[in-house]
């Protein structure tokens, strides 16, 4: 069973698709359009799968467990550091990186501080949805 799908495209879009059919690289711009949108479901498909790969990875590894990862997550929601996650933070202002600088006393995250505790919070929630955890 197949289903009808009306699509607006601009014409500078529509020369373009005629010029493949003009070639012979699609028989029609349905064909085109169908060729492509199967393509864009794969690679999603694919990049999914190996972000599932990557993040049962950081599981296994321990990745979820790192101290300065949950430090850096806990500023980003600006919850309180214990005393310990305290002598982390003061840790991570020496690091390379400077994910972490103090400020008026407080500790708070560089610009790359903030992308490192996005993508362990994304990565956390990643792990959720593929493991089913509520």
């Amino acid at each position: 069973m197949t289903e009808s799908i009306a699509i607006k495209f601009p014409e500078s879009d529509i020369k373009e698709m005629d010029k493949l059919i003009n070639i012979g690289r699609f028989i029609s711009r349905s064909d085109l359009i169908r060729e492509g949108a199967r393509r864009l479901i794969q690679e999603k498909l694919l990049k999914t799968e190996e972000t599932d790969k990557y993040v049962l990875e950081m599981e296994s590894k321990g990745d979820f467990k790192n101290i300065e990862l949950i430090v850096l997550s806990n500023l980003f929601i600006n919850k309180k550091l214990t005393e310990k996650e305290e002598i982390v933070a003061n840790r991570l202002t020496r690091n390379p990186l400077k994910p972490v600088r103090v400020l008026e006393g407080k500790f708070v995250l560089t610009e790359i501080g903030i992308d490192i505790a996005e993508g362990f919070l994304d990565s956390l929630l990643h792990l959720r949805k593929i493991k089913n955890v509520n």
